[in-house]
This record gives C-alpha cells, sequence and structure tokens, in this order.
C-alpha cells in the first residue's frame, strides 16, 4: 500500500490518505477479538499492516511545511516519532493494559486463560487509531 499512497497524496494530499489509512488500520485492529483461527489471525494483520504506509502521507506533510534547509531534520525526526509509537504501543498493551484488563475482568488466576482480556486489550489501540484519523 505504500506504493500507492505517494501518487495518491499527490492526488487528495496528505492529510485524507492519512487520515483513511488510520481508518482503514485501526477498525481491524479492534476486531482483532473477533479472531478465531490462524488464516484469520493472518488476514487480519495484513489489514492491519496498511496503517505502516501511514509514513509515505507523513513524509509527504513533513517535507511540505518545512524549508529546505531544514526539512531532513524534520522528517527524520517525525519518522522516529513515528516508529517509537509503534514500540510503545506494543510495552503499553503487554505491560499496562493487558494486566489491568485482567483485572477488569476478573481473570487473575494464572492457570486459566485470560481469554476476555487478550480480545478486547486491542480495542485501545485500534480507537486511537480513529481518534487521530479524526484529528487529521
Amino acid at each position: 500500500f505504500r506504493v500507492l499512497s505517494g501518487p495518491l497524496s499527490d492526488k487528495y494530499g496528505a492529510r485524507w490518505v492519512m487520515g483513511v489509512t488510520l481508518v482503514v488500520a485501526g477498525i481491524p485492529c479492534m476486531c482483532t477479538g473477533f479472531v478465531n483461527s490462524g488464516p484469520g489471525l493472518s488476514v487480519l494483520r495484513t489489514v492491519i499492516g496498511i496503517g505502516g504506509s501511514v509514513f509515505v502521507p507523513m513524509q509527504y506533510w513533513t517535507s511540505s511545511m518545512f524549508t529546505r534547509e531544514v526539512a531532513g531534520t524534520a522528517n527524520s525526526l517525525a519518522a522516529g516519532w513515528g516508529n517509537l509509537g509503534g514500540g510503545i504501543t506494543q510495552i503499553l498493551i503487554g505491560s499496562i493494559l493487558f494486566p489491568l484488563f485482567k483485572l477488569i475482568y476478573g481473570e487473575t488466576d494464572p492457570d486459566e486463560p485470560a481469554e476476555k482480556a487478550w480480545r478486547t486489550v486491542c480495542v485501545v489501540p485500534g480507537f486511537f487509531c480513529i481518534l487521530c484519523a479524526w484529528g487529521i
């Protein structure tokens, strides 16, 4: 999808491409809990992976907002923060949200699977994807 993001940004603007891409990735992220098979998870993760193509309109947008003298610095900072966001999301979900959801659902027995907790924890990052898309 990255290959398409560039021409779409040229035609429609980075703002719309970024917003649509975030929604396209956010909705299936929120639906992670409905998956009940390996192939289903593969398809879902592929669609969620489209969210990585938000990098292209972000670079397009950043390049157009800054002068030539600082565009490289601005792009490197924006790309770095984008990559950091994915890593922090993984840390927050695994070490804070998942245990919190286990407590909320009362799934504290280590011998029992935390079925409800893992099925609902991905609603949070999906919601934030859509919220960011709406804010753009």
